[in-house]
C-alpha cells in the first residue's frame, strides 16, 4: 500500500492514505511523420494472365511445392515450448473482494488441508478440495494491532514445522514502526483468534520497513524489507535494505513464547546493505523454502543485468548472513504502466523489483536447492514482460531464465513457483491492453522441455469492467494494481501449483473495486517423447551398432525430424531428418552414452539417451608358420639336442684320444647350430 516512484528500483514510501502514491514516469510519445503518396496519373497497364500449356502438370507442380513449403514451414516455425497449463479439479474460485482500500496486494498459500488467502483488509481460510470459506478475519485483528495499519500481507506454509506463517508491516503513523509476523499453532490455520495464532510485532525504529518480504529455512525466519526514514514530512528517503533473522517455534509447540523471538537485522541506515556490484540493494526477498533446506536464500534485482544472493547461515539464535554473489542476467529496466481499454487510467507494473521467491531442490539440478524468481520488466513495444529465473544459489549460477509476453499487451504483477516435483514450474500473472482488460493468466514451464520455455497462457479470469479506483485520480496515477501476487506448490500433487491474483470484480460508489481469484493450474505434458534402442548395446570396437527411434511418439503432431549425438559430447551433429534409423561404429573402447533429439512440426522437440558398451578387440592370433620354417626349426631343435649330449660326453670322457674326438664333433655342430639358427630366424619372421 505504498507508492513506488518512478526511478531505477527504489520506491517511494508510505503515504497517509492507505496507499501509495506513485509519481507520474515519464512518457515519451513519438509521433510518425506524415507520409504523402503521390499517384501517378497514367493508367497501369493490367497484365495478361498466361495459361500454362499442360494444366496438369503445373497443378501437380504446384501442389508439390505446397507440400514443400508446409514441410519447410514445419521445421522452421517458432518452437511451441512443450508443457501445458490448465485448471486442476475445476479450482478456479472468487476469492476476497474488494471491501475498502486499494490496491488488494493478494497473496496465498497451498497448504495439505487448506488454502490461504491474504490480502490488505482481510485474510480467509478456504477448504483445498471445495475451495468454500471456513474462516475470516479483519487484518488488523487477526494481527493483533488496532489503527487499521497493517499491510503488505505474506503468508506461507512449511512443510518442515508444520505451520503457517505471516507477516506485514504496521504503520502506526508515527515511530517506532514495527513489523507484524507470527505463526500458526498448529498445522491448521482455520482458527484465526489467539487460540489458534501466535502474533509478535518486531520494531523496526525510526524506519518505515516497506515492502516486507518472507521466507524461510529449517530453522530461521527471514524477513527482507526496504527502510524509509520518513523524518521529513515532506519527503520519504530510501535509506537501506535489510534482512532479518529470527529463530522458528520448536516443531510441536503449541505455545506462544511470552515475547517476541529475538530478531538479527542485516543492513542500515549507516551501512546500508549492498550487492557484490557494491549497489544499495533494493527489495531483497526470502525464499519461500518448500522443502528441507538448512540453509535459506535471499535474492534481489540488481540493476541493470544481475540478480543478488545472499544466505542465513549460523545458529537459531545467532544468525549469519553471507553474500553469495551476483549472478548474471539478461539486461533489464524499469517497465511503463499497463495500458486499459476504454479508458486513459494506466496500471500500476511496479519498478522492476523481484515479487516473489520460491527454493525447492531440483532434480534437474543434481538435487541442489533452486530458487524460482520474477518481475515485471520493460519489453518490446515499451510493453511490459514478466521475466522468470531459476537460479542455483550455491553455485551462483542461473539455470534457466524466460519471458512471457503478448504481442499486443502488457504482462505484469506475475508470481512463480516451481511444483512439487522440483522441476515443473507455473507462471500467473497478470495481462491488460488496449483491447484486453485486466485479465488473470498461467503459463508452465515443463522440465522436459527447452529450458527457458512456457507453454501457451491458460486465462483464469477477465475483468468485466476496465479498472477504475480512487488511486487512479490525479496524483495517484497510475491505478495501484497490487505489489505481488502468490504462487506455491501443491504438497499433495507433485505437478499443481497454487496461485492468488486479482482483477476488476465490480462497480462500487466512487469507480470499480478489484477482487481476488484462487486457482490451482496443473502442468501438463505437451509435444513428442523422444525414445531411441541400440542394437546390440555391447559391441567391440569397429562393429557397427544400430540405433533406432521408431518407438517415439507425439500425439499433438507428427514427428518430422530426427538428430543424433552418437557420440555423446553433446552436440547432435547427424540429422537423418525423418529417417528414424542410423548406424555407427566406434574406434575406442568404453562407455558411449549416444542421445536423440525428435522434433515435431510444432517445433517442439524432446530427447532421450541410450548406454553402449564399447570393447576392446582381443590381439590376433600370430600367422601359421610356413613348412621351411617348421623344418627349419625343427634341423635348428635336434642340432642343439646334439650339442647338448656331446657336451656331456665330452665332460664324462676319460681317454685322451675319445676327448679329442668329442671337441672335433662338438666344433662342428656348433657351427651347423648356428647357420640352422640364422635360417630359422630367416624363414620364421
Amino acid at each position: 500500500m505504498l507508492a513506488c516512484a518512478a526511478v531505477a528500483l527504489l520506491p517511494a514510501g508510505p503515504a497517509a492514505a492507505r496507499q501509495r502514491r506513485v509519481a507520474p514516469a515519464a512518457r515519451i510519445h513519438a509521433h510518425p511523420a506524415k507520409r504523402t503518396h503521390r499517384h501517378g496519373r497514367a493508367r497501369r497497364r493490367r497484365a495478361r494472365p498466361v495459361l500454362p500449356q499442360n494444366r496438369a502438370r503445373a497443378r501437380a507442380r504446384k501442389a508439390a511445392a505446397i507440400r514443400r513449403y508446409r514441410r519447410h514451414r514445419g521445421r522452421t516455425a517458432p518452437a511451441r515450448p512443450r508443457g501445458k497449463a490448465a485448471i486442476f479439479n475445476s479450482l478456479n474460485a472468487v476469492g476476497i473482494p474488494q471491501t475498502d482500500g486499494s490496491p488488494s496486494d493478494s497473496t496465498g498459500a497451498i497448504g495439505p488441508a487448506q488454502y490461504v488467502e491474504f490480502t490488505n483488509g482481510r485474510i480467509s481460510v478456504y477448504d483445498r478440495s471445495t475451495m468454500a470459506q471456513l474462516s475470516t478475519a479483519v487484518q488488523d485483528v487477526f494481527m493483533g494491532v488496532s489503527g487499521d495499519s497493517t499491510g503488505d500481507p505474506q503468508i506461507q506454509w512449511d512443510p518442515v514445522s508444520s505451520r503457517w506463517y505471516y507477516l506485514g508491516y504496521d504503520d502506526s503513523g508515527s515511530t517506532p514502526y514495527h513489523l507484524a509476523f507470527g505463526w500458526s499453532k498448529t498445522s491448521s490455520p482455520t482458527d484465526l483468534t489467539s487460540a489458534g495464532w501466535c502474533t509478535f510485532t518486531l520494531s523496526t525504529g525510526t524506519l518505515f520497513p516497506d515492502f516486507p518480504k518472507l521466507g524461510h529455512d529449517n530453522t530461521h525466519l527471514i524477513f527482507g524489507v526496504n527502510s524509509f526514514d520518513l523524518s521529513d514530512p515532506n519527503q520519504e528517503v530510501f535509506a537501506t535494505s535489510q534482512i532479518f533473522a529470527l529463530p522458528k517455534p520448536a516443531n510441536g509447540d503449541t505455545t506462544c513464547p511470552a515475547s517476541a523471538p529475538t530478531a538479527t537485522s542485516f543492513g542500515s541506515a549507516a551501512s546500508p546493505l549492498q550487492t557484490s556490484n557494491s549497489h544499495d540493494a533494493f527489495t531483497p526477498v526470502p525464499a519461500n523454502t518448500t522443502d528441507s533446506s538448512s540453509v535459506g536464500y535471499v535474492v534481489s534485482a540488481d540493476d541493470p543485468n544481475a540478480l543478488m544472493a545472499w544466505h542465513i547461515g549460523g545458529t537459531p539464535t545467532v544468525p549469519t548472513l553471507t553474500a553469495d554473489g551476483d549472478m548474471s542476467v539478461a539486461a533489464f529496466s524499469i517497465p511503463a504502466p499497463a495500458t486499459q481499454p476504454g479508458t486513459t487510467n494506466l496500471l500500476d507494473t511496479l519498478n522492476g523489483q523481484l515479487l516473489n521467491a520460491v527454493a525447492r531442490s531440483d532434480p534437474g539440478a543434481s538435487g541442489k536447492e533452486a530458487v524460482w524468481t520474477q518481475h515485471a520488466i520493460d519489453g518490446p513495444g515499451g510493453r511490459s514482460v514478466v521475466r522468470w529465473y531459476e537460479v542455483i544459489p550455491a553455485d551462483l549460477n542461473v539455470r534457466q531464465q524466460g519471458t512471457i509476453s503478448d504481442p499486443s499487451s502488457f504482462v505484469f504483477n506475475g508470481a512463480i513457483s516451481p511444483a512439487g516435483n522440483g522441476q515443473d514450474a507455473v507462471i500467473e500473472y497478470s495481462a491488460s491492453g488496449p483491447s484486453l482488460k485486466p485479465s488473470i493468466r498461467a503459463s508452465a514451464h515443463r522440465a522436459a522441455g527447452t529450458l527457458g520455455s512456457t507453454g501457451f497462457p491458460i486465462t483464469i479470469v477477465t475483468s468485466a469492467f476496465s479498472f477504475d479506483d480512487f488511486t487512479c485520480i490525479g496524483q495517484f496515477q497510475p491505478c495501484r494494481w497490487g505489489d505481488y501476487s502468490g504462487a506455491s506448490p501443491d504438497p499433495l500433487n507433485s505437478d499443481v501449483v497454487w496461485g492468488t491474483n486479482q482483477y476488476s470484480g465490480g462497480q462500487v460508489s466512487g469507480g470499480d473495486a478489484w477482487a481476488t481469484r484462487n486457482f490451482a493450474v496443473q502442468v501438463q505434458p505437451g509435444g513428442p517423447t523422444a525414445a531411441v534402442s541400440a542394437s546390440p548395446g555391447t559391441v567391440n570396437t569397429g562393429q557397427t551398432v544400430n540405433f533406432d527411434g521408431s518407438t517415439s511418439a507425439d500425439t499433438e503432431a507428427q514427428i518430422v525430424d530426427y538428430r543424433w549425438d552418437l557420440d555423446g559430447n553433446g552436440t547432435f551433429e547427424t540429422d537423418t531428418g525423418s529417417t528414424r534409423t542410423v548406424s555407427r561404429s566406434y574406434a575406442t573402447a568404453g562407455t558411449v552414452n549416444p542421445r536423440l533429439r525428435v522434433t515435431d512440426a510444432n517445433g517442439d522437440h524432446n530427447d532421450s539417451a541410450t548406454t553402449v558398451t564399447v570393447n576392446a578387440l582381443p590381439p590376433p592370433p600370430p600367422p601359421q608358420p610356413s613348412a621351411a620354417c617348421l623344418a627349419a626349426r625343427a634341423k635348428r631343435d635336434q642340432l642343439a639336442k646334439t650339442v647338448k649330449a656331446l657336451k656331456k660326453r665330452l665332460a664324462k670322457a676319460k681317454k685322451a684320444s675319445a676327448k679329442r674326438r668329442y671337441r672335433k664333433t662338438l666344433a662342428r655342430r656348433k657351427a651347423q647350430l648356428k647357420q640352422a639358427q640364422k635360417a630359422a630366424t630367416q624363414l620364421c619372421p
